[in-house]
Formats: structure tokens, sequence, C-alpha cells
């Protein structure tokens, strides 16, 4: 594998990138592995093991940090999806310079609740976007938000924002939170889980706006006949399954919905690594290749723990 440091620029601001490629000569078809919730880096070993084994499946993969993460430019501290979904498009303008990347295979995989929805933003507007993955999707940022606190919880979250918004009209500085713990709300899953518990006030209040205007859920109809693969957790307290069913529902062109059940939000990470990549790169090589499906091709694939059987099943059969 063929590791090469990069930068692109969007919207003004210089990114910091990584093409990884296999050891063979192009044109490649091209895997943007976009932003994900709060970034992870670009040596990430989930993501590094994940861009791996497509790689090794013949792709391309183009990884960065999204602005003000990393060695990124820009303001720091910020989560906004319709930014970073511009950032993918301004990926595939950068890859069109390439000899080595073939421009007419394209896909976006998006992971990580606002992670997914910037390439779903990006996929509904950029139709370069040749098939898309997402995986643990929100389909509503508001409705997430609000489902994972108590009323009095969410109630008191957007007297907050507001008070903020109103700071800020007047010139004072708004308000920093830790993302983790005053955005989202701490999960069982997310606490017993060998993960950042906490960043600290490092993150803008004012990035709740943002997520609470995130409504990927109002664009998935734009996807048309692009080939949409949506990963989900059956039992997932940090992002769960109905967003992704209320996307899979609400898509009209060639879809699947993966449900993988046995495992937590963080476990499948580690448990069904290689069967998501490998269900990934299916998905890709039949859209590019033209063996995507007419647009009635829909189905649910339910990933049971390993050696148990894989199960296809009707639209209407996913669990509820």
């Amino acid at each position: 594998m063929i590791e090469e440091r990069v930068r692109f620029w969007s919207q003004g601001t210089s990114l910091s990138a990584v093409l990884r490629k296999p050891n063979h000569e192009g044109p490649l078809p091209l895997v943007l592995a976009g932003p994900v919730w709060l970034q992870d880096g670009l040596d990430n070993p989930i993501s590094s093991r994940l861009h791996g084994l497509l790689v090794d499946a013949g792709f391309a993969v183009l990884h960065w940090d999204t602005a003000g993460f990393g060695d990124s430019d820009g303001p720091a501290g910020w989560i906004r999806p319709e930014a970073q979904a511009a950032e993918i498009s301004d990926a595939i303008s950068w890859s069109e310079t390439r000899p080595d990347i073939d421009a007419e295979r394209v896909a976006v995989f998006g992971a990580g609740a606002t992670g997914a929805a910037a390439a779903l933003y990006a996929g509904a507007d950029d139709d370069r976007i040749r098939c898309l993955a997402v995986m643990s999707a929100i389909s509503s940022g508001r409705t997430w938000l609000r489902d994972m606190r108590p009323s009095s919880d969410w109630q008191q979250l957007l007297a907050r924002v507001a008070e903020d918004r109103r700071r800020r009209a007047a010139g004072e500085p708004g308000a920093l939170v830790d993302p983790l713990t005053e955005l989202m709300v701490t999960t069982p899953a997310r606490s017993h889980a060998p993960v950042r518990q906490s960043f600290g006030p490092t993150f803008h209040l004012a990035c709740a706006e943002s997520i609470l205007r995130c409504q990927p859920i109002d664009v998935v109809y734009r996807l048309e006949t692009r080939p949409l693969l949506i990963i989900a957790v059956g039992d997932d307290d940090v992002t769960p399954i109905a967003h992704s069913r209320a996307i899979f529902e609400r898509t009209t062109g060639p879809a699947r919905l993966i449900v993988q059940r046995g495992v937590s939000h963080y476990g499948a990470y580690h448990v069904n690594l290689e069967r998501i990549a490998d269900a990934t790169v299916q998905w890709f090589r039949h859209s590019w290749e033209g063996r995507g499906g007419p647009s009635s091709h829909r189905d649910i694939v339910f990933f049971d723990p390993p050696n148990a059987v894989t199960q296809t099943r009707r639209p209407d059969a996913v669990e509820r």
C-alpha cells in the first residue's frame, strides 16, 4: 500500500489529507472517507484498518482532517455538517486533477452521525458521486439531540442555544462546551467503551445550531438512482437504528440496509469491520459496474454474531 500525504483546499481553507492506494498503476476508483463525528485523526487505528481493507480490494482512499482538526487549517471547535459536505465535493474536484484517479468511479463512505449526514448531503447535491455508504447515520440532528435526553434537559439545551445566539449577536463571545457531555449525552454504550470520554469545554455551543438544522431525511430523495448502502446497529443507544430505517424508507433508488445484531455501537467497529468492508466493496463494485440492480433493488441484510448465518429479508421485515 502506498500512502501519500497531500493537501487540498475547501472554502478557502487548506485541509490535511492522506491518499492511500494499491501498489499498481491507475486510474483507480476512489473512496472518499470524509469527516466523522468529532473527527478521528488520519492515523486512527480503526479507520486505517478499514481503509487498508478497501485498498486491498483495489480502491484508492482519500481521508482528511476536517477544518479545524488535526493539521488542517481553520478555526477549531466547530461541527458543521453543511461545511463538511462542501469538503467532500471539493475533495472530488481535487481528485479530478490526479491522473491516478478515475473520476468516473467515485464513492463516499460517511460514518458517525454528522459524518454520515455530510455524505448524504454531498450525495444529494453532487452528481459526480456515483454511490454511497453510510454507517451510524442520523436522519435528523434535531431528533437525535432531543431523543437522547429527558424533556427538561432538552428544553434547557434549547434555552442555552438561544441565549448563546443572543450573546454572540451582541458581540460577546459564545459559550464553549464538551461535545460528548453537553451536545451528546453519555450513553451506557459509551461509558463502558474504551473510547475518549471527554474533550473538555473546547467546542462552541453554537455547533448545536448546525446539528439542529441538519436534516438529511429531507434530501435523500435526491439521490434518485444512485445506490445507497446503510450500515446500522440493531440495538444502538448512540445513533438509534430508527434514523437508518427512516433514511432507507425515504430513498427511492437502489438501497440496502445492513442491521448488525448482537453488538454494541462501538463493538461493531471491532467485531464486524471485515464484514463491513467486504459489503462496502461489493456494493461499490456492483454500482460502478452497473450491476447495482434496478431502482426496485432494495433489501435488508442482518449481520448476526460471527459463525451465525447472514440473513436477507424484504424491506418490510426490518426489526422495529
